[in-house]
């Protein structure tokens, strides 16, 4: 029980992070195409 518990939070702390460049690049990569555009 409490190395599932253990498991899912690493994952959760592996993952945000990940999550987050991902959203932060897709969000610059959005920007500069726009600003390329106008």
């Amino acid at each position: 029980m409490n190395l599932s518990v253990l498991n899912l939070l690493m994952l959760l702390l592996v993952s945000c992070p990940c999550l987050v460049c991902c959203r932060l690049s897709v969000y610059v990569f959005v920007t500069s195409t726009t600003r390329l555009k106008s």
